[in-house]
């Protein structure tokens, strides 16, 4: 970690993935989703981005 960083890039990538797990458990919790709704808009999220990684990279 750098003098000029607050916090590491683990501890920033642990904190990010803590909080959105909490947001996971509450809502599937109170009953607006499910965990696999939510899996299924992940992987869905995921190949979109590696689709317009692809394109992008064509353009290029």
């Amino acid at each position: 970690m750098s003098k000029n960083q607050l916090v590491s890039n683990e501890e920033l990538i642990l904190s990010n993935m803590l909080e959105i797990q909490a947001i996971v458990r509450i809502l599937t919790r109170q009953g607006i989703t499910t965990e696999d709704e939510i899996l299924r808009e992940v992987f869905k999220l995921k190949l979109e981005m590696e689709e317009k990684i692809k394109s992008s990279s064509k353009e290029n």
